[in-house]
């Protein structure tokens, strides 16, 4: 982590993301995490100590210890995030996130349909009424996302008319 925040400031990039990362099911060939909570988390702050007014590390420390304790108390039964999080690979399948990147989630492929067809397309209706969000990895990219649309949905949470202006300090990418 500290290298390659290190790099990222001597190529002269604005920021560096440093996040949790799982083995998911479908990745069987990906490293295991071997870095306990409490190092992975030292040294996510030890890394943010390289920000200057040029250059910023955002690093999701607390979200850390939620990711490796694997445990899903998800209050949400689909995923809404997925539309923000499809994927696109190279041979033009259209996967529902990077944690499903099997045959079974599959959208469809844009050599043989428009996106438009995909998107609207059975295929993708069957993937999301079957599909079961307790048995996605815990605290997926979407996760933060599908939490909020879950508040609003409850009306736990409120949407602003008048949005107040983002924190300086916390990435726009970040939820």
């Amino acid at each position: 982590m500290i290298k390659g925040a290190k790099l990222a400031k001597d190529l002269g990039l604005d920021y560096y993301e440093i996040k949790p990362a799982f083995v998911a099911p479908d990745k069987p060939n990906q490293l295991a995490n071997t870095l306990s909570i409490a190092d992975a988390n030292a040294l996510m702050l030890e890394a943010k100590e390289l920000e200057d007014e040029n250059f910023a590390v955002y690093a999701k420390v607390d979200q850390m210890e939620t990711v490796f304790t694997r445990e899903d108390d998800r209050r949400y039964d689909d995923c809404p995030g997925h539309k923000t999080n499809a994927v696109l690979e190279a041979d033009f399948d259209l996967y529902i996130c990077s944690n499903h990147k099997t045959p079974e989630f599959v959208f469809g492929n844009l050599k043989n349909q428009s996106f438009k067809q995909v998107w609207h397309g059975e295929q993708r209706k069957n993937i999301l009424r079957d599909l079961n969000v307790h048995h996605c990895e815990p605290r997926c990219r979407m996760d933060p996302l599908n939490n909020i649309v879950h508040e609003i949905r409850i009306g736990e949470r409120i949407v602003p008319l008048n949005l107040p202006t983002p924190d300086s300090q916390t990435h726009p990418n970040f939820l």
